[in-house]
């Protein structure tokens, strides 16, 4: 059996898969909680053969990680994958492909592995990426802006006498308080930016819309014809793992 990792930047999705492609069993688990283990994984010391790891988180992390799976898998080194110029009929478009982060490398593997044609995966998390892959895998290119709740902060960042405490605000509001105009000022900022992107994409000729990361669901909400795929970054991984690593 293969354990999966996609460690974000908040928190990290794992995943045990056999070399079916088969789910066993899965969960999440918030980084402040990682350093008391996961207790379902003692059952499957002696299944899991492989472990491979998306991380786009810090490197304390993924040593916290590592150090955390020797406990229970000793003799297994822990894959890291880094994002190649071509992966399983990816072909990406970066010159430099390794500077593409590995979680939208796998989002957009997993639809290619699934030749669901040509696509645009939205990720809305810490930032919002959008990333567009014409049929046969060629990867366009895209664009990364900042997350709904980086926008907050940044605006806040040097700005004193703020605090986000509007209540009882609807996106169609506008703001009667500096803290309701934050709010929904960013909202509609992130929605535009939501909305543009699948526009642009439908100019490409580009009509399947897939969303994932925390924000999927505002996504979801804003483009009614979108997928939402929770899991895509384990989905890709796990079709890296079943052509790279050994069964």
């Amino acid at each position: 059996m293969i354990l999966l990792f996609d460690l974000g930047n908040t928190r990290l999705k794992w995943r045990i898969a056999d070399f079916s492609s088969k789910e066993i069993c899965a969960g999440v688990v918030e980084y402040e909680a990682l350093s008391a283990g996961v207790p379902v994984w003692g059952d499957y010391v002696d299944v899991v053969s492989s472990i491979v790891v998306s991380s786009v988180t810090s490197e304390a992390r993924n040593q916290q990680l590592s150090t955390l799976l020797r406990a229970y898998w000793p003799d297994i080194e822990a894959v890291f994958v880094v994002t190649q110029k071509r992966m399983l009929g990816l072909d990406v478009v970066y010159e430099d492909a390794s500077r593409l982060g590995v979680d939208r490398a796998m989002a957009m593997l997993a639809l290619v592995c699934e030749r669901v044609g040509s696509f645009l995966v939205l990720d809305g998390g810490s930032a919002l990426t959008a990333d567009y892959v014409e049929d046969g895998g060629k990867h366009l290119g895209g664009f990364i802006v900042p997350g709904w709740r980086m926008l907050e902060k940044s605006l806040l960042k040097d700005t004193a006498n703020i605090s986000l405490s509007g209540k009882g605000v609807s996106a169609g509001d506008l703001g009667h308080s500096t803290p309701q105009c934050v709010q929904l000022g960013v909202h509609r900022m992130y929605c535009a930016s939501i909305v543009d992107f699948a526009s642009l994409a439908e100019s490409k000729g580009i009509n399947k819309v897939y969303v994932t990361g925390g924000d999927a669901g505002l996504m979801n909400s804003m483009l009614p014809n979108s997928i939402h795929r929770p899991d895509l970054v384990l989905d890709g991984l796990l079709c890296w793992a079943l052509e790279n690593v050994a069964t």
